[in-house]
């Protein structure tokens, strides 16, 4: 294979970040996120605007190394929210 990219969601009123997860891309990530920011089951999309998406480093699998580096903001959680909800929210 190759390096993964190595994500993980910040919720910001914990201030804290998840675990980590992996992705061969920056837009599967991107897709992932957003999916969960819509979905009623998941809890970030309870409150999608506290949540962003940040690459925290890669994953070599070929030689089992991680590679880390400052947080790099990919998206927030309020960009995946219908403009609707994001109204709704605020009222």
């Amino acid at each position: 294979m190759a390096k993964l990219f190595a994500f993980a969601v910040r919720d910001d009123k914990v201030g804290a970040f998840a675990p980590p997860f992996f992705a061969p891309a920056v837009g599967m990530a991107v897709r992932m996120f957003g999916d969960w920011c819509l979905d009623p089951n998941v809890v970030v999309s309870k409150h999608p605007q506290d949540y962003r998406l940040y690459r925290v480093g890669f994953f070599d699998d070929n030689e089992g190394l991680f590679e880390v580096g400052k947080p790099e903001l990919i998206s927030s959680g309020s960009d995946h929210v219908p403009v609707v909800e994001r109204i709704r929210s605020v009222s």
